[in-house]
């Protein structure tokens, strides 16, 4: 029989104070440490116990496992900022072109398309005109007046 306490698994290795009475050998051990002025605790002997090889194969795991959470929120992070990339800017691209084509803002007529784009229609000019017409013979008249009856 093997000097090492009678583990079945490596739960039980890593915490052997789970499976084990109050009154066993390793709780007379650990009382028997502290004794001596060494605190130990039941989880401190696993570190005594034979290594099955499962230490490389755990820190693989962890470093995959850190890995692909890094990976998984950059990809997070990366899927919106393409989606803004390809759908929105493209079609802000498609949008200028369509709109300097379709509006003929693009070209040798700009200037004078441009004025009659930003321009009053006629209708507003022919009134403001007359609302103008209008004011001028209104002041014309109060001055008038003031000076009748002043």
């Amino acid at each position: 029989m093997s000097a090492n306490p009678p583990f079945h698994s490596t739960a039980q290795r890593a915490l052997p104070f789970l499976f084990f009475p109050l009154n066993s050998p390793i709780d007379k051990v650990i009382k028997g440490l502290n004794e001596l002025g060494y605190p130990a605790q039941p989880g401190d002997l696993a570190r005594l116990a034979e290594h099955d090889g499962t230490e490389s194969a755990l820190e693989t795991i962890a470093s995959v496992r850190a890995y692909f959470q890094v990976a998984y929120k950059r990809f997070v992070d990366n899927v919106p900022m393409g989606i803004d990339r390809t759908l929105l800017r493209g079609a802000v691209r498609e949008l200028e072109k369509v709109l300097y084509d379709g509006l003929e803002i693009d070209g040798p007529a700009a200037h004078e398309r441009c004025t009659e784009l930003l321009g009053e229609a006629s209708g507003i000019r022919e009134q403001r005109a007359v609302l103008s017409h209008r004011r001028e013979r209104l002041e014309k008249a109060k001055g008038e007046l003031v000076e009748a009856f002043t």
